[in-house]
This record gives structure tokens, sequence and C-alpha cells, in this order.
């Protein structure tokens, strides 16, 4: 029995993205899986073949005054969904995490998609960062590896765009960034709880320590008092024993 399964991500490093000659690998400390892959001559392709019932495709765009206004082509299984024009041109700011393509509904099953750069002239550059697609699997079995892969995010203080010139939808962004915060703020609360607990052991035990000292003297006054008084008495009784008044 066929399921959808959550999204596979698939780096465009990854050996499953096929390319014609004519790409090169760019590293790049922003993207997904620390590279990209660039092509400037028009017919160069990029073709995965999934198990599935959607797909799309994110790259970078931007930066015309650099790598120009690349064109490039979608076709699912010999069909082309979409003819694509950077949509998120600027002169000089490149963006990351641009959705180029999101595939509408397909019959579950085997599929291919080819992504073509189109425009050759220079200084056009099309840009690929990462592929994603709903898998199909037989419920029986497990899930591919594949599925585990953690979900791209921007990284902080790059421009991102999810324009992609299509009415699907993109797929899910900034998954890693929520659990990668976590263990941060745990660190803090661990850190503040012990240092509340060392602050308070540090005031009991001088509450502590000045009580002491207090009782000891009340009790070093009361034994004072208490030897003197003996004295006078004592004094007071041989006086009265010589028939004298103590108080003369």
């Amino acid at each position: 029995m066929a399921s959808s399964n959550p999204l596979v991500y698939v780096d465009e490093s990854d050996p499953r993205i096929v390319y014609s000659d004519g790409w090169a690998l760019y590293p790049s400390t922003v993207a997904y899986g620390g590279t990209l892959h660039f092509a400037v001559d028009a017919g160069t392709t990029a073709s995965l073949t999934f198990n599935g019932t959607r797909v799309g495709v994110y790259g970078c765009g931007g930066d015309t005054n650099q790598y120009g206004w690349p064109e490039e082509s979608f076709v699912v299984d010999g069909k082309t969904y979409l003819i694509r024009t950077d949509p998120t041109a600027t002169p000089n700011t490149q963006f990351f995490n641009v959705s180029f393509f999101t595939s509408p509904a397909l019959d579950p099953g085997e599929h291919t998609l080819v992504v073509t750069n189109i425009n050759g002239t220079a200084p056009n550059r099309l840009w690929l960062d990462w592929f994603w697609f709903d898998a199909v699997v037989d419920t029986t079995s497990a899930s591919p590896s594949a599925s585990g892969n953690a979900a791209p995010t921007s990284s902080s203080g790059i421009p991102t765009s999810s324009s992609n010139g299509t009415n699907g939808t993109s797929a899910p962004l900034n998954t890693a960034v929520a659990t990668s915060s976590s263990p941060a703020s745990s660190s803090g609360v661990t850190s503040s709880s012990s240092h509340s607990q060392n602050l308070g052991a540090i005031i009991g035990g001088a509450v502590g320590g000045a009580m002491a000292l207090l009782i000891l003297g009340v009790l070093g006054a009361f034994c004072f008092f208490k030897r003197r008084s003996a004295r006078y008495q004592r004094g007071a009784r041989e006086v009265c024993t010589l028939g004298q008044s103590p108080y003369r």
C-alpha cells in the first residue's frame, strides 16, 4: 500500500542530481549543504529522478550586475511546466533560498525533473542550491533514509525569497533553526538556577553566623551579671553577720 511521506530534501551536490557538461561547483557558507552549482552556457541541464507526487527546486537570484538575468525551464516527464526569469532581480544584492519551481500534484510513481539553462549570454549565470520532493513508499517498508535530512534554512542576515512564479506551495523552511536554539536556552536556565542556589547558601550562612554570635553574646552577658550578682549577695551576707546594714 502506497502513501505520501514527508518531504525529501536533496542537496544540489547529491549524486541523484545528474548534470550535463558545463556546470561548475561553487563553495558557499550560506548555501544549503555548503555548495552551489552554476551554469552559464545555454542548453546545460540538471535532472532528478524521484518516486513521489510533487517536486520543487531552490536556488539563488539577484545581483544582476554580476550574474545577469538567467532564464531556465522546468520539465517533468517531458512536459514543460515553467519557463522562468529571475523575479528577485536586483542590481547588487544576491538572494538565497529562492524558490524556483514547484510542480503541480503528480500521479504517485517515478518521475524525472529536468532543469535547463536557456539564456547563455554573458554575464547570465544560473545558480542551483537544493531540490525537494514528496516521496511515495510502501507503508510496509521503512521510509527512505533521505527523508530524514534536515530542512534547508536561511542563514541569519542573508536575504531570502520564496518567489517562484507559480501557484504551487513552497517547501517549508526554518525547521532546523528551532531545534538548534534549544540547547542554548537550556544551558542558560541551568546556569541561572545554579547561581541562585549559591547566593541562597551564602545568605543563609551569613544569617546563621550572625545568630550564633548574638546567642553567644547573650549567654556571655548572662553569665557575667549572674557572677556579679552572686558576689554582691555574698558580700551583703557577710556585712549582715557583723550586725551592719549592707546599704549604709
